[in-house]
């Protein structure tokens, strides 16, 4: 970790675009450039900031068109000897339905919308628009990058109105809708990490956790120490629309591939749950209500993965599959000889009585948390391309690895009453 409590970030908000001028509500609309006002605007206040703009050390930009012209402006006029650095993590908040709207129609037409829109807070009531968790996730994630990339010093941040408010609010540990002047060319010099500072709950090779209070809620960033795959991306969304309609399934509120100039790395935020992974405080009823909150995730999951156009990503990690590459890893001769002759059958021709879908294997507790009035999965990453039954199967072994036999004869007397499991 390279970061410093004395690295400052300059935010500034693009100068005024064609869209603005048209009153056009822009959201992620990439196509508007600074009009010659804009342009003006731009060098002059940059001229007037002149001082916070010494010896800078990176200058970001978002990915707008707009916005890298800002930036652009900034580094000419202070003559910074920097690339501008363009990142999507810092685009301006999806305002959904009325992206592409006039205000004046959206005032006419879209008078719900727009109300909520005008009150520059959250957007949640938007239809498709992003979600003040959402964006305050990819605020945390450009903190979070910048606590691992940057060396002391100064950072020249150019993004957006919406965007900007919430990151700098964010910083300063306030609610992230505070009225912050976000007007066109604007400048505000903030400490990135003086109240920034997530506590590191869980570090191995694999990944780190860590935890991060704010002033409008607490989150969970998950640092995993490689490339996320584009089915472990694609079932974030998959988790994301299971989450709409089963409570006891966490929201991914940001999921995406980080590179950084030495190293790359995944980066998953959800909200943070505050409960307990111990099941030995629930009884009988309880742990049978947790049985058919798998069963449900299995059903849940199906449904949303088989409406998916890249379903085949899901097929590819198959138990033959899977099986194939342990047993590569197999030093004891007997042992692999006799997986490679069963692994010759076709799965579709070994199971061939059972229901193929697509299971959750990495339903353990420690993936289970109980609050005082419910329970919720959460880190689902994991699944296969094998019968029905392995849903349970997976469940149970689970529990035997972890030593919780108790449990296990629990969930395995459900389905198999003639027989039970000792430790």
């Amino acid at each position: 970790m390279k970061g410093n409590v004395m690295t400052n970030l300059i935010l500034v908000r693009h100068g005024e675009s064609e869209g603005n001028k048209m009153r056009i509500i822009q959201g992620k609309m990439n196509f508007f450039s600074l009009t010659q006002e804009g342009r003006r605007q731009v060098k002059e206040s940059t001229l007037s900031n002149i001082k916070l703009l010494k010896e800078i050390n990176g200058v970001y930009s978002s990915s707008m068109m707009r916005a890298i012209e800002t930036a652009k402006i900034v580094i000419k006029t202070a003559g910074i000897e920097q690339e501008v650095k363009s990142m999507e993590i810092l685009d301006e908040m999806n305002p959904g339905v009325l992206s592409g709207k006039t205000h004046d129609y959206a005032k006419e037409n879209m008078p719900k919308e727009y109300a909520i829109w005008t009150q520059y807070k959250d957007l949640d009531g938007i239809e498709r628009a992003e979600t003040g968790d959402e964006l305050q996730a990819r605020a945390i994630a450009f903190l979070e990058y910048m606590l691992h990339s940057c060396e002391q010093g100064n950072y020249v941040v150019v993004t957006h109105a919406g965007f900007l408010r919430c990151l700098y609010n964010t910083i300063l540990n306030k609610d992230r809708t505070t009225p912050v002047d976000i007007s066109n060319a604007c400048f505000h010099k903030v400490d990135a990490f003086k109240y920034f500072s997530p506590l590191v709950i869980k570090e191995g090779e694999k990944c780190s956790v860590s935890y991060i209070s704010t002033c409008n809620g607490e989150y969970v960033i998950k640092h995993i120490n490689r490339l996320l795959t584009e089915t472990e991306l694609l079932l974030c969304k998959v988790q994301n629309r299971v989450s709409k309609k089963n409570s006891h399934i966490t929201e991914v509120l940001f999921a995406q591939n980080m590179c950084l100039a030495e190293n790359t790395y995944g980066l998953k935020i959800s909200r943070y749950i505050d409960g307990e992974h111990d099941f030995q405080k629930y009884d009988y009823h309880k742990s049978i209500e947790i049985y058919k909150q798998v069963e449900k995730i299995y059903c849940d999951y199906n449904d949303e993965i088989r409406k998916e156009k890249s379903i085949h990503l899901f097929k590819e990690i198959s138990l033959l599959k899977k099986t194939k590459l342990y047993l590569d890893k197999l030093r004891n001769c007997e042992t692999k000889q006799l997986g490679i002759i069963l692994t010759e059958h076709k799965e579709d021709e070994h199971y061939d009585s059972s229901q193929f879908g697509f299971i959750i294997y990495d339903l353990h507790r420690r993936n289970i948390i109980f609050t005082k009035d419910s329970l919720y999965f959460i880190d689902i990453e994991s699944v296969l391309y094998a019968p029905r039954e392995y849903q349970v199967a997976s469940y149970i072994v689970s529990f035997m690895m972890l030593n919780d036999y108790a449990l296990v004869n629990i969930f395995w007397t459900q389905n198999y009453k003639n027989y039970s499991v000792t430790a």
